[in-house]
C-alpha cells in the first residue's frame, strides 16, 4: 500500500471538544473514558477495516482458536490496511491524544486490531505494554476504540495510576497465547523469550481487592485513553449477540527516543527494513512515525 497518499487532515473531525474534567482525570489517573466522541462515519470506516482483516489478516496477526472462540490479535494492521492507516491519521485520535499529553503534535507509532468473535471470550491476561515495545519515555498513549457495544465483564481494565510506579514488567503472562500466526516468524507473541531484566507482573485477577481496577462499559463512539505504560487486560466472558472488535492506535510526542528490547513485537521499522540505535529520536524517522 503507497502511504504516501494518505496524510493528516491538519483538523479534527471528532464530534465533541474534551472537557477540562475529562484531561484533569487523565492527569490523575492515566486513563479516561471520551463518551460519544468518535463519528459513526469513522466508526463504520474502522469497522470495516477490522473485517477486512479478519477476512485476510496480514503477516503480523496472530490467531486463537478454541471450542467456542475466535480471536486475533494484530500488530501494525494500517500497513497493509487503507482505511485503517486513514483512521489512524484522520479520525481524530492523534488530537486526542495531543490533547491529553498537552503537547503541540502527537505522533503516530502504533496499531493493533483486537478481534474477539461471539462465543466464548477469552481473557486477555495482566500485562504491561513497555516490555514489547520499541519507544521509550513517559509521553505515550493508547487510544482504544470499540467498534462494537464492550460488556463491563469484557472490556478493558487498567489499574490506575500504575504508570507511576517506576516499574517496568516482564511479558511472559502473554504465554497463554501460543496459538496460529499468519507468519510464525512474526508472531505478535514471542515464545523463546529472551530473558528481560524486569519484574514479574504481579497477580492481579488474584487479588483484584487489592488494586484499584478501572473498567468502563462502551458503546461504539466511545474510547478509552491511556498511558502505554498502565498495567491493563481484558476480561474473559461468553457474548453469543456480538463481536467484540478494537482498534487500538499509539502515539506520543517528540519527546520520545527508541530502545532495543529482548522481546519486543513488530513495528513500521520492521516493515521498512530500518534499523536503529538506542537513544534516538522518533523525529528522526518521521516519514514512518508521522506528526498529527
Amino acid at each position: 500500500m503507497n502511504h504516501s497518499v494518505i496524510t493528516p487532515t491538519g483538523t479534527t473531525p471528532l464530534k465533541r471538544a474534551i472537557t477540562d474534567d475529562e484531561l484533569r482525570q487523565y492527569r490523575r489517573d492515566g486513563v479516561v473514558c471520551l463518551r460519544g466522541i468518535l463519528t459513526p462515519e469513522w466508526i463504520e470506516t474502522i469497522r470495516l477495516g477490522v473485517e477486512e482483516q479478519r477476512e485476510q489478516p496480514g503477516p503480523y496477526a496472530t490467531i486463537f482458536k478454541g471450542e467456542n472462540s475466535f480471536s486475533i490479535a494484530e500488530q501494525i494492521p494500517s500497513h497493509v490496511n487503507e482505511r485503517l492507516h486513514r483512521a489512524a491519521l484522520q479520525c481524530g485520535a492523534g488530537q486526542i491524544a495531543q490533547r491529553m499529553l498537552e503537547v503541540p503534535q502527537a505522533r503516530f507509532l502504533h496499531d493493533n486490531i483486537f478481534y474477539k468473535d461471539s462465543g466464548d471470550i477469552i481473557e486477555t491476561p495482566w500485562h504491561q505494554d513497555t516490555a514489547n515495545g520499541c519507544f521509550d519515555g513517559m509521553n505515550m498513549i493508547r487510544v482504544w476504540i470499540p467498534v462494537d457495544p464492550v460488556a463491563r465483564q469484557t472490556t478493558l481494565e487498567v489499574v490506575r495510576a500504575s504508570h507511576l510506579w517506576n516499574a517496568f514488567y516482564v511479558s511472559g503472562d502473554l504465554d497463554v497465547y501460543k496459538a496460529d500466526a499468519v507468519n510464525a516468524a512474526a508472531n505478535a507473541y514471542y515464545f523463546d523469550h529472551k530473558p528481560e531484566p524486569y519484574a514479574k507482573t504481579p497477580d492481579i485477577e488474584a487479588h483484584r481487592d487489592s488494586f484499584d481496577i478501572i473498567g468502563y462499559q462502551m458503546e461504539p463512539g466511545d474510547v478509552v485513553v491511556f498511558n502505554f505504560h498502565l498495567l491493563h487486560h481484558a476480561g474473559a466472558g461468553q457474548n453469543s449477540k456480538t463481536k467484540r472488535r478494537v482498534l487500538s492506535l499509539i502515539y506520543g510526542d517528540d519527546s520520545l527516543s527508541l530502545r532495543h528490547r529482548p522481546n519486543m513485537v513488530p513495528t513500521l521499522l520492521d516493515v521498512a527494513g530500518r534499523s536503529f540505535t538506542d537513544g534516538q529520536s522518533v523525529t528522526e524517522f518521521g516519514d514512518l512515525f508521522p506528526a498529527i
